[in-house]
């Protein structure tokens, strides 16, 4: 387990890059999105995004990453760390990069979410306008695509739902008690199940169920909210972390509880996992970063 000081306030949202080699972080409050070597804890780069940065993602299959903020989308290319597109958005407080070399963006806004098509063309200076918007009754706190480029969903209501993008319109939604925190989804690598979180539990589920449908599996044990979670590389693993401080990896079929880790670094707002599985970072109320081996 390695940890150092990387902000003096608290880290809104965390994510690794593609080679599990940096580790960018964002806190809601700095204009900068930070870059910080993970063997080290050193900090290799910043870039200023104009207005504070709310979330990061990186793509899973191509050279950028992106920063949502207050006033827009930025994205860079990350070969070069040049500014690459601006997207016309605002208040934006959950992005998700599809998969593919020219990948779909979506961004979670005050009312809707806005999908861009494959981002392919750069634009330091201009700002791309998004071909879809989507309208879900209330606020969509959090969302990701499948495999195959179909977009989940998670919002303030009572709904969990599947997106077909060419339409625009629901495949499928779950109902799921209201809550009335944030509450990250996830899908599997696989493509074959959804996790999400209302509340304290976690639900995983199939996304295309058969016939006869197995039910959903629960993951009951955080005394707060979950704020992040996350698949390990094969799917056996789901890891999650919560306002109660604590880390938790459970088995992602059964339900069961594996390890619980708590460092004493307050509430867990971000987490994630190194693309090769092996490694889990966290950051949340005290600021600071913790890296560790999943299997350790």
């Amino acid at each position: 387990m390695f940890r150092w000081q990387a902000h003096k306030g608290l880290i809104r949202s965390l994510a690794f890059d593609p080679k599990g080699h940096l580790l960018a972080t964002a806190t809601g409050k700095s204009n900068f999105l930070h870059l910080w070597d993970v063997q080290t804890g050193a900090l290799v780069r910043k870039l200023d995004v104009g207005s504070p940065v709310q979330v990061v993602a990186f793509a899973p299959a191509s050279p950028l990453v992106a920063a949502g903020s207050l006033a827009a989308v930025r994205i860079w290319d990350t070969l070069r760390w040049e500014p690459f597109s601006n997207l016309d958005a605002s208040y934006v407080y959950e992005i998700a990069f599809a998969q593919g070399d020219w990948p779909s963006l979506a961004a979670a806004s005050a009312g809707n979410v806005s999908v861009w098509s494959g981002i392919s063309l750069p634009s330091p200076q201009g700002r791309h306008v998004p071909y879809l918007r989507l309208s879900h009754g209330s606020h969509i706190v959090c969302l990701d695509f499948t495999p195959d480029g179909r977009l989940v969903t998670n919002s303030l209501d009572k709904h969990v739902a599947i997106w077909e993008l060419i339409t625009g319109t629901p495949l499928r939604t779950w109902d799921r008690p209201s809550t009335p925190n944030h509450g990250p989804i996830r899908v599997s690598p696989d493509g074959t199940r959804v996790a999400y979180a209302h509340g304290k539990v976690v639900t995983v589920r199939e996304i295309d169920p058969p016939f006869q449908e197995s039910g959903p599996t629960s993951f009951v044990g955080h005394t707060g909210p979950v704020w992040a979670l996350g698949w390990s590389a094969d799917g056996r693993g789901l890891m999650t972390t919560s306002s109660d401080g604590t880390a938790r990896l459970w088995d992602s079929t059964s339900g069961s509880l594996i390890r619980s880790l708590d460092w004493g670094i307050g509430k867990i707002y971000a987490a994630d996992f190194s693309p090769d599985g092996l490694t889990c970072a966290a950051g949340g109320q005290s600021g600071e970063v913790v890296v560790w081996d999943v299997d350790g």
